[in-house]
């Protein structure tokens, strides 16, 4: 309903409190992270600017998908994205990083830049970190990772305890 036919529309994150969806959609054509509530037809898409790794710069995100995950209050959304050098290009070619940032319940738009999850995000190498997803206590972060070259690229499951 908020995406119709036509279009590739994958990665699916739902905040129940605020009935708001977010999804990636190529329906005006590149891909975005789009965001719409239910039954009201309406979308736009989620602009969410991230750090460049080394600081200064702020960047738009980038990458195919961002496989997002939202709180059900709407409120924090966790995602993927190509992490960008000063100059906003992506660094390590493919590799993604994960990030947090806190949203608008109300419009679903972001109100402030992302954070990366340091933490949890190899940077040694071209390693993609991808899926995050806090457990329903938001105590537990769950991802996946393949580790990088040094890990053999090999997708694994990760927990985290929230510190």
């Amino acid at each position: 309903p908020l995406s119709p036919g036509g279009f590739d529309t994958y990665s699916l994150a739902i905040a129940a409190a605020t009935q708001r969806a977010y999804w990636m959609s190529t329906r005006d054509g590149p891909v975005a992270l789009r965001t719409g509530t239910f039954g009201s037809g309406n979308q736009d898409v989620v602009d969410i600017q991230i750090p460049a790794r080394g600081g200064g710069a702020s960047c738009a995100r980038a990458g195919d998908d961002a496989t997002p995950w939202v709180t059900e209050a709407g409120n924090l959304m966790l995602f993927r994205a190509l992490p960008p050098d000063s100059s906003c290009q992506p660094i390590d070619g493919s590799a993604t990083d994960l990030y947090a940032v806190a949203l608008d319940p109300t419009t679903g738009m972001p109100l402030t830049p992302a954070a990366p999850l340091t933490e949890v995000n190899v940077t040694a190498d071209d390693s993609t970190e991808t899926d995050p997803a806090f457990s329903r206590d938001l105590c537990v972060l769950y991802f996946a990772s393949d580790g990088g070259a040094t890990q053999g690229h090999d997708f694994r499951l990760y927990r985290a305890d929230r510190r």
